[in-house]
């Protein structure tokens, strides 16, 4: 499970370069992270599907308070039409970032 967490940070950090770098084209590297049941087919046991229940719903709440703070912050500061036409791969790049480091951080607790 280590080595899919590792998976998802890394995608997420390369869909993050991808996204900065050519816009909403950059989105098709964000598939790699989608593909992950696929790619790690191993079964795993229920301390291994706890973990990775827990990691998502403290993950999701973080995108969640994520995206509240910034729907505030929208009507105070002006983002610009960059991250206005990108900021759904950058949501996606930082949450397979923060499903990978908050499921290190689990396995290793």
């Amino acid at each position: 499970m280590i080595k899919k967490c590792i998976f998802l940070a890394v995608v997420g950090v390369i869909g993050l370069i991808f996204v900065s770098l050519f816009g909403i084209k950059g989105m098709y590297s964000l598939n790699l992270g989608f593909l992950t049941p696929f790619i790690f087919k191993q079964q795993d046991d229920e301390r291994e599907k706890q973990l990775l229940i827990k990691n998502y719903s403290q993950v999701f709440l973080l995108v969640l308070v994520i995206f509240i703070n910034l729907y505030i912050l929208s009507n105070f500061v002006e983002f610009g039409s960059y991250i206005m036409h990108n900021w759904l791969g950058f949501l996606i790049s930082i949450l397979f970032i923060l499903l990978g480091l908050n499921g290190i951080r689990l396995l290793k607790k």
